[in-house]
């Protein structure tokens, strides 16, 4: 019985996850991630300060990470940052469900664990392959250095295709899976 409690205990903190079929979501920090992609295609972040962010690469690139947090958890633009070839790419603005991204909303403070949200990152373009299909970034905790501070990620590279619809992704995630990337990714 003891067993079981800690068991329960580790599961309701984040830090064990039972396996679910056909569960390609991945737990984090504060929740679960069910999708990572990257594409060329511009996303609009309405009143996003343009003196905040400098963005010095000539092609650019647009991550979105959507999540779904714990219950009472909170997200901000500041917790999370990606990591590629080197660089670091700090997140530039968050939304809840279908909303757009808005620069001045920087702060969910009392996440629903029904809902999901996505984090807005900029990324320089010019470090992927062209016939890339896959591309594994670092999804770094900037808050702290305690517990689990960084996370791989594999997300999927869609060119010049439009993102999925935060509608369209299922509960039980979206992610890229081993086998889908194995031999196809970009190093990180």
């Amino acid at each position: 019985m003891r067993l079981f409690s800690y068991i329960l205990l580790l599961t309701m903190l984040g830090f064990m996850t039972w396996p679910v079929s056909g569960d390609t979501s991945s737990r984090f920090r504060l929740g679960r991630i069910l999708s990572a992609e990257v594409g060329l295609q511009t996303v609009n972040v309405a009143d996003l300060d343009k003196y905040a962010f400098k963005f010095p690469y000539r092609n650019k690139a647009y991550a979105i990470v959507t999540v779904k947090l714990d219950p009472g958890r909170s997200l901000s633009t500041y917790d999370f940052s990606l990591v590629y070839s080197g660089k670091k790419y700090p997140c530039i603005a968050i939304r809840a469900g279908q909303d757009d991204f808005n620069g001045d909303k920087w702060l969910i403070r009392k996440a629903s664990p029904e809902d999901m949200y996505s984090m807005l990152f900029v990324v320089d373009a010019s470090a992927f392959a062209d016939d890339v299909k896959t591309i594994t970034m670092t999804l770094m905790y900037n808050l702290s250095a305690q517990g689990q501070k960084r996370i791989s990620l594999p997300f999927k590279f869609l060119g010049n295709s439009s993102f999925i619809s935060v509608t369209d992704i299922p509960d039980k995630g979206c992610l890229v899976t081993d086998e889908e990337n194995k031999g196809k990714s970009n190093a990180n």
